[in-house]
């Protein structure tokens, strides 16, 4: 049987949250088992336990830092504050 040795770029991952008022927005960009990237996002409320998620396979890390980019972009324009940020090299 061969071997298939699997190299992620882990410098490359990242997440970002910020928060408004009550409310929590999460975003990370990382791969998943098969090497596709990803575009993961939680949202929610703080004190209430609600909460939604959804991912997004990427065709590109291209693809997934400019829908990074687009989400920042968006949760500034809503208001929310970056309370944290974070790449692979600083988790």
């Amino acid at each position: 049987m061969k071997r298939v040795m699997l190299t992620y770029q882990v410098e490359q991952w990242k997440s970002a949250r910020w928060q408004r008022d009550d409310r929590f927005y999460l975003c990370e960009v990382k791969e998943d088992l098969w090497s596709n990237w990803l575009v993961m996002r939680q949202w929610g409320g703080v004190s209430s336990g609600r909460w939604g998620a959804k991912e997004t396979v990427c065709n590109s890390f291209a693809e997934a830092e400019a829908l990074f980019d687009a989400v920042a972009k968006r949760r500034e324009k809503r208001g929310y504050v970056l309370v944290e940020q974070k790449t692979a090299k600083e988790k």
